[in-house]
Formats: C-alpha cells, structure tokens, sequence
C-alpha cells in the first residue's frame, strides 16, 4: 500500500483482510496526521517516502520492500466485501509457482445520485519477478506487461469498491492534482497515447470539450493503430460526440466500432445512447434488448467503463426507451424489474415517476416520489421529479417553486437549469431572460442540443424584434408624438 493521510479509514480497509496476507508493507508518502500509527497497528513494516509526483515510484518502493512470493495491492480508500475476502482467500490457496497475474475488477462508486458508477480491471495480484515495475507518473501500470515475461492472465471474480470518487469535493482535488501530473508527463512524452488519452478524459470531465478533442484528435494522429482501433478509443470518441451534442457523429462511430467488435457490450450501449439522442427510439430500444438477452460475456475493462451495463443501464435505457416510444405499460413493467432488482437505485425510481407522469397516475407517482426521496442522495431528484410533474401539468408557480429550490441547493445541476428555461417560455417572459436562462444550461452543458436550438431561435426573433421595432420608432417621429408608445405596447 502507498498512503498519505489516511487515518480516518486506513483501519476500515485493512481490519477486514489483514488476517489473509503473511505480510503488510506500508509506504506513507507524508501524513500529517496519525496514518503510521495507525499503519503500526497492522503491520512494522510502515517506511516513510518523500513524495516526488509520481506514483510508480511510490509503489516501486513498496515493492523493493516485499518479500513474498506473490504481491496483492490496496488503496486505503478500497474495500472488500465479506464475500469478496472470502473468495480473495480461496484465490490464494490456488497459488502456486506458476507466473501469473489476477486481473480484479474495480468499482468506483458515483458521487452523486444519477452518475454511473465506473468498473476498472487491474491486475492485483501477482507473483513477483525482478523485472516487474510500475512506471508512469499517475494511472501507473505494470511494466513490462505480465504477459511479456511469459505470465499467464486470469480472470478473478473478487471485486473491490474504490470510494475515491464518491465525494464531490475530493473528485475536485483529485482532478487538479490529476491534470498537474499528465502535464508533466505529456511534457517529457507529448506523443504517449495512454498520457493523451488520459488528459483527453480528464478535459472531456471537466467539460473542456475543445480540450479533449484536441487531445483526441493528436492521439488519432500519433497513436499506433493497435491503441487507436481499441474499444475503450472508440467508447471515448462516442462519448465525446456526445457531449458536444453531435449525436449523429456519435451513432456513426458506435456503428463502425461495432463492425470490429461485434455485439460488445459496452459499445452498443454507447450506439443505443446517440440513437436515443437522435429520437430513433425504436431503434435504441432494439440495441438494449439485444445488450440484455446477449449471453456474450462482458469484456474485463483495464480502462474502465459503466458499471453493470447488462443487469442495471440497458434495461433502465429500455424503460427510457419505450416511455418515449409511449409504450408506457411495458416501460413500467421493465422499469419495475430495476426497481425490485435495486430498490435503491434512485434512478429507476425517477424514471417510473416519469413514466406515471405520463400516465397521469397520481397514486402511483406519489410511491415513486416517497421511494426515491429514500434512496441514497434521491432527495434532490425527488425534488425534480415533482417539478417535472408540475411543469407538464402547467402548474407554473408550484414547479417554480421547487425549481429555484433546487438552484439554491445545487447550482450546477443541468436539469433545474432546463425546467427553469421551460418556465420562462411557458409564461412568455421576456426574451432577453429566456435567452440568459439557456445560455446558462449551455455553459453547464455545451452538448445540450435543445438548449443551442432555443438560443438561436430566441437570437433570431430578437433580431428581428429589433429591425421591426426601429422601424415604427423611426416612424412614429415622423407621424406623431403618440406613436412610440402605441408601438412598444404592440
């Protein structure tokens, strides 16, 4: 492990699967705080690393320090479930002196209710070899990889859950030091795929979609076709598309990435996304049923990718899918099997609550507005929900209430921004207001194809609100002193 900092949950990660490892080995890069005490309580083997940017070195160190034959790494803000230390504990009454690496999936919880949990699979376990290091400054990978050195790759059904991202503020600070550290590697390497990559991701988070094409477009210039022509590239490029709103853009490169992985699981869901976006309804709808009966097996992520596409996204985008289609007792009925399958997934609750909107269903979008308030962070959802519901039944002042609510509780959130505009049009407030309301859903979301749509219109009857106002003033001074007043008031 390479820790720094970690008091307050070194102890939560490790108490559960000390018992398994015949050796601990702690690097701090720093702690401030009470981390090595702590550390001291699990194991003597706690050595103190000055910090120099960069990961790989951190985890060298802690490696030079090992003494086992195999070598299993955490991070403090990992865990396992009982269930999953009991299968890591089988796992290593199998090991033997055969070289092998255990690729092991890891799920990074959502920060917010409604974002997608991300799954990575990285090789966690391994048996040591003198020529096996990790190099990079950040996102450090083995080097050579494994299988380079005659070690066979398998696949593990232990899963740890990475709770790095699910505070909002640490996903902030991670970011910036993130960004800090790819610059520093794309300056001694600016043709490196895996660091252009990386910088194209972090800039499409940060929503500096200019950014991460440009990146995008040098990784598509430089990269090995080997790299370029990979499913985790193609999903990037997808996503990318989608983001900037160009949607048909996005359906095009899903269906040529289909072409060289064919039935992929993850990039038919990125195809059923544009489709979706583009209004073929139907046809996104064929692509998820397809996602959910496939016996294909779902392919090991090391890059990273949503989490339970089969079990939990394509059957909620199915729900979505038919709602629009106004399917509606058969998107209840999928959107019910989400909902008993994850009772706390709030947006399975939200979605039926939009389903109920449509049905007009007061009762049962009453349950579904009480379920999703009890989920894990579905208060603020509840909230849009009830505001959605209001704004469809051209309940202005009851939706407005709740919506300026939500903008005083999360000012960023996209979908407050929207309903708000909608109000706005809906009474025929000025257009100089309706015009400011979209705008700033664009800068929280400059993909969002229906906001940009609206901004043109409203520009152009501005414009010509404007040519037509000028010439009744210039009128009006010829004809009277009455006129202007007569003209502003039409």
């Amino acid at each position: 492990m390479i820790v720094r900092d970690e008091a307050h949950q070194l102890g939560d990660c490790l108490t559960p699967v000390a018992k398994l490892f015949d050796e601990i080995v702690i690097v701090d890069t720093g702690s401030r705080d009470a981390t090595r005490e702590v550390a001291r309580q699990f194991t003597p083997k706690t050595i103190d690393f000055a910090w120099r940017d960069d990961f790989s070195a951190a985890r060298n160190e802690s490696l030079r320090h090992a003494t086992g034959d195999w070598v299993f790494w955490l991070d403090a803000d990992d865990r396992l479930t009982p269930e999953n230390v009991e299968g890591l504990g089988k796992l290593f009454n199998l090991l033997n002196g055969r070289p092998m690496a255990f690729l092991m999936d890891t799920v990074c919880r959502a920060g917010f209710a409604g974002d997608l949990e991300q799954r990575l699979s990285h090789p966690r376990l391994f048996r040591r070899h003198e020529s096996l290091k990790w190099s990079r400054r950040i996102h450090e990978r083995l080097d050579p990889w494994p299988a380079a050195l005659g070690y066979e790759i398998a696949l593990s059904d232990v899963r740890i859950d990475h709770l790095g991202y699910s505070e909002p503020a640490l996903v902030h600070r991670k970011r910036e030091r993130n960004q800090r550290l790819l610059r520093m590697e794309y300056a001694v390497n600016p043709d490196d795929p895996e660091t252009l990559t990386d910088l194209g991701v972090l800039s499409m988070r940060q929503g500096k979609l200019v950014e991460a094409r440009r990146h995008f477009q040098r990784l598509l210039q430089s990269g090995p076709e080997s790299f370029v022509n990979t499913r985790r590239i193609f999903g990037l490029l997808v996503e990318l598309a989608t983001h900037e709103g160009n949607f048909q853009q996005a359906a095009d490169v899903a269906a040529k990435a289909l072409k060289l992985f064919p039935g992929d699981e993850y990039l038919s869901y990125c195809q059923s996304e544009a489709l979706y976006h583009l209004g073929k309804y139907h046809q996104a709808a064929n692509v998820l049923v397809q996602i959910i009966m496939s016996s294909q097996q779902s392919f090991r992520a090391r890059e990273g990718e949503p989490n339970a596409i089969k079990q939990r996204l394509a059957p909620l985008g199915l729900g979505e899918a038919l709602r629009m289609q106004g399917a509606l007792p058969a998107a209840e009925w999928v959107l019910r099997q989400v909902a008993g399958a994850y009772p706390n997934d709030p947006i399975a609750w939200q979605y039926l609550g939009r389903v109920y909107v449509a049905l007009d269903d007061r009762p049962k979008f009453a349950q579904a507005i009480e379920r999703l308030a009890a989920c894990p962070q579905g208060e603020r959802l509840a909230l849009q929900l009830a505001a959605y519901w209001h704004l469809q039944h051209n309940e202005l002042d009851a939706a407005e209430q709740r919506i300026n609510r939500l903008i005083e509780q999360a000012p960023h959130m996209v979908m407050p921004r929207v309903m708000q505009a909608e109000c706005l049009s809906r009474r025929g407030a000025p257009l100089h207001d309706q015009l400011e309301a979209y705008r700033y859903v664009l800068r929280l979301q400059s993909g969002n194809a229906r906001a940009a749509a609206m901004i043109r219109q409203l520009e152009q009857q501005l414009q010509s609100t404007s040519r037509l106002h000028g010439r009744e003033l210039y009128t009006s001074v010829a004809f009277g002193p009455c006129m202007p007043a007569q003209a502003v008031s039409a």
